[in-house]
């Protein structure tokens, strides 16, 4: 679990910077076209609603980061370490817990299996406030 946790950063340190330019920008109403890219407007469109400028046909900025790989790999190899522990896990305290604190075992498996999530998102959204290239851009 550790593992697919550390492949799944990977990519935060190896891809760079994130330059503003290279993000795909609208240059036309999003209410009317709904794709980010320019190759499929609409015929009918008069030339008052078009931007003055002369916009590109294609995306601009299309990016060819395949960063993605290492978030499924890493997702597939929490997944894998995290699924033998709710099934294996209770039988494994059911047969070599005594009788007496067996139950009190499982009650504690199965209340961290529920809180734990919750602190997750609770940190989550804290972190969500930090920004990421702190000390690369003036704020």
């Amino acid at each position: 679990m550790s593992f697919g946790t550390f492949i799944i950063a990977l990519p935060h340190f190896i891809i760079g910077r994130y330059e503003f330019e290279t993000s795909v920008r609208w240059v036309v109403n999003s209410t009317q076209i709904s794709s980010p890219c320019r190759g499929d407007l609409p015929e009918d469109l008069t030339q008052a609603d078009r931007s003055p400028q002369a916009p590109s046909t294609d995306c601009e900025g299309e990016s060819n980061l395949s960063m993605w790989i290492y978030v499924l790999l890493g997702n597939v190899l929490r997944g894998i370490g995290e699924t033998p522990v709710q099934p294996l896990g209770i039988s494994y305290i059911d047969d070599f817990a005594t009788e007496e604190n067996a139950a009190l075992y499982v009650g504690c498996v199965q209340t961290i299996s529920v809180i734990g999530p919750v602190f997750g998102y609770l940190l989550g959204s804290l972190c969500a406030k930090i920004y990421v290239d702190i000390g690369f851009v003036n704020m």
